[in-house]
């Protein structure tokens, strides 16, 4: 599995250069950048990037932007860290996977199993949080959570929203990557750990 890790200022940029050739999944807050790179570039993409964050604001853009993930998800699974601004609004870094309707009860279950079986590991999670910032270069607010979150197929009901915070997993201290590759593998494996798959 690829993953790219891009803030919103250089999501235009890497729209052109990598989703053309290229099978992935992208982490993106394009919160406060959706305005800025243009969203009719964002809505004529059909591949994996999916500006989700904007979501959150209630505005023009944000209804532009439901609407294309109406069309291209209209069942998703996202999985990212939520990082609260000094203004206490929603700044997120998130990553994507189409999960069929069918799925989701099955889906939501394994996920609260997966979670439950991970708080073992919780040396992991916290140097995952970290490397996150690392990669991550727009946003340097502390990682509190990781968010599972199903929607409907309007996009407009949470069926399900898990925080891992809420089975004891909020970090609880600072760990730090220095090599952005370790970052990156472990980012993988606690992807592959919930069993996220590229689109076909």
């Amino acid at each position: 599995m690829k993953l790219n890790f891009i803030s919103g200022y250089d999501a235009l940029q890497f729209i052109e250069e990598k989703i053309a050739s290229k099978k992935t999944y992208v982490i993106s807050g394009i919160d406060n950048g959706a305005k800025k790179i243009g969203l009719a570039r964002f809505i004529s993409v059909t591949g994996n990037v999916v500006p989700y964050g904007a979501l959150y604001n209630n505005n023009e853009v944000s209804q532009k932007i439901t609407h294309f993930i109406k069309e291209s998800m209209p069942i998703c699974c996202v999985i990212g860290v939520w990082c609260p601004n000094d203004d206490n609004t929603d700044n997120t870094v998130r990553l994507h996977s189409k999960i069929s309707w069918k799925q989701l009860p099955e889906m939501t279950k394994k996920l609260l199993c997966d979670m439950q079986k991970l708080s073992c590991d919780a040396e992991e999670l916290n140097a995952l949080y970290s490397s996150t910032e690392n990669l991550y270069t727009m946003n340097k607010q502390h990682h509190d959570s990781i968010n599972v979150t199903f929607f409907d197929e309007s996009m407009t009901t949470v069926l399900a929203n898990h925080k891992l915070k809420d089975v004891g997993l909020c970090r609880k201290k600072r760990i730090l990557l220095d090599d952005q590759i370790a970052a990156m593998e472990l980012l993988e494996r606690f992807v592959s750990f919930f069993k996220l798959r590229s689109k076909v």
